[in-house]
């Protein structure tokens, strides 16, 4: 289960996770050595999670991440499950970003992607909005067919 927040949310944040995702590895570690060797890669789009309506405010949004292997990635390595939610609703936000836009923030993303050719996919959302490499330590319970 992943969970956001709590920060402050502004136009930026919402135009980042309508056009974002977070970038997940696969690592394996040798039982002797300290050395990680990289085994598959993973995305996971963030906009899914902007799908806030007054009658589900705060959705979980679930799924299935596929890792591609690092040689050749047309070849599935590994699924993994997952949970991803806010810890605070944050449908006040997207209704006050709609309201002052005048679109939602998927339709506003598809504007801007539109007007500025350069700019495709993996362009940065804001300019503040750090692009750094963050860890995230998953704890696995079960593995079946290595």
């Amino acid at each position: 289960l992943m969970s956001f927040g709590p920060f402050e949310v502004g136009d930026a944040e919402v135009e980042h996770f309508a056009r974002g995702a977070v970038r997940l590895e696969l690592q394996a570690f040798s039982s002797s050595g300290t050395a990680a060797y990289v085994l598959g890669r993973a995305n996971l789009p963030l906009a899914a999670l902007l799908d806030c309506t007054p009658q589900d405010p705060n959705p979980v949004v679930a799924g299935t991440l596929c890792f591609a292997s690092e040689v050749d990635t047309r070849i599935q390595i590994a699924t993994v499950r997952y949970k991803a939610r806010w810890r605070k609703s944050i449908i006040q936000q997207l209704q006050d970003y709609t309201v002052r836009r005048g679109m939602s923030p998927a339709a506003a993303v598809a504007a801007a992607t539109a007007a500025l050719p350069s700019a495709g996919a993996g362009a940065k959302a804001a300019a503040g909005l750090m692009d750094a490499a963050k860890g995230l330590f998953v704890h696995v319970y079960n593995v079946t067919g290595l």
